[in-house]
């Protein structure tokens, strides 16, 4: 994988947990029930897990989708990252859609402003850490600036990713969260991509895309970029 110590980007969220000061997952308290509650989302079709039919990604696209940069100290290899402490779930899998997410407000800003976001949905095909099993569906929450047409158009479905995630942040005294149901089936789980956890294949081109640090790397492979597993 490549390491990066200089400036990624990440979703809103992150910035949003950095300056309302969140505790960590284990010390979180459970989400309000006052929060504004979305429509059941339906679960969305499956897609065939063979690598070999992963579309092409317009790189540069993807590259330009996700968010704004801060620094970060990067995990020096895959293992690495896998085995960070807040990393719970490793997969590799494929996109299947995108639907309308949550909204954060971190109510210790002065001039508070909504942080909406987006829920891309992914089909499991493997998984390196973590309880989920192949087919099942993971839903991972996403800063979004531009219309949802945008990333659906430059992470079509099927597109291969791999996610090393962390469990999204959920409503406390300093960050309130509206539509909380919003974009994944009710009772599913949240999920958040790290700095470093976010890799897309660019299918038949070759090469590997990591979004959150507006990088294209054309030489990379794909497989490299998670840890080893008698499945892959």
């Amino acid at each position: 994988m490549n390491t990066r110590l200089g400036t990624t980007l990440i979703v809103t969220i992150g910035a949003l947990v950095a300056v309302s000061g969140c505790a960590d997952v284990a010390d979180r308290p459970s989400s309000s029930p006052t929060a504004d509650q979305s429509e059941p989302t339906t679960r969305p079709p499956t897609v065939p897990s063979d690598p070999g039919t992963a579309p092409d990604v317009d790189a540069e696209q993807v590259a330009r989708l996700w968010g704004v940069s801060y620094d970060y100290a990067a995990l020096e290899s895959p293992t690495a990252l896998a085995d960070y402490a807040e990393t719970e779930l490793v997969i590799a899998g494929r996109v299947l859609d995108f639907q309308p997410g949550p909204i954060y407000f971190a109510e210790t800003l002065d001039h508070p402003e909504a942080a909406p976001q987006m829920v891309m949905s992914v089909q499991v095909d493997t998984v390196v850490k973590g309880d989920a099993a192949p087919g099942d569906t993971v839903y991972v929450v996403n800063d979004v600036t531009e219309p949802l047409e945008a990333y659906s158009k430059g992470l079509p479905t099927g597109t291969h990713v791999g996610l090393y995630l962390e469990d999204a942040p959920v409503e406390n005294d300093n960050m309130v969260i509206g539509d909380e149901g919003a974009g994944r089936p009710a009772g599913e789980q949240l999920w958040i991509a790290g700095p470093q956890g976010f890799i897309v294949a660019d299918g038949e081109n070759d090469g590997v895309v990591f979004p959150y640090d507006h990088d294209v790397a054309p030489q990379a492979e794909f497989d490299e970029q998670l840890p080893p597993t008698e499945e892959r």
